[in-house]
């Protein structure tokens, strides 16, 4: 599943909580120099990190995003596990929950992991 640009966001942030040059930003998250570029004006222009010389630190504002960002994905994640509930109503299930990332749990549904009663 592709990452949204909030989640690549906060892995960066997650990342540099210590001081941190960009080459190990980019090879860390995966990203190329153009992108790393753009996430790294992006999150120092909002002062979500901080330049210093040549490497980059989560500031302090950077360190509340994370909270609010891990709140909201607990939040999420809890309404997801729900519908997955009303999702397999009246479905056995062949495989185990616990060994696949909710992402994944959709994308098995359309193949065929489930059976109807």
């Amino acid at each position: 599943m592709k990452r949204q640009r909030i989640e690549i966001m906060a892995q960066i942030l997650a990342f540099c909580t210590h001081e941190t040059r960009k080459t190990r930003i980019m090879y860390k998250n995966n990203l190329n120099h153009a992108q790393l570029k753009d996430y790294l004006a992006l999150l120092t222009s909002r002062h979500l990190l901080e330049r210093n010389s040549d490497t980059y630190v989560t500031t302090e504002k950077g360190q509340r995003f994370l909270e609010a960002f891990a709140q909201l994905r607990d939040v999420l994640e809890d309404h997801a596990s729900r519908s997955l509930v009303e999702i397999c109503r009246g479905y056995e299930v062949r495989t185990v929950f616990e060994t696949f990332p909710m992402s994944e749990i959709g994308a098995r549904r359309n193949n065929n992991d489930f059976e109807k009663h």
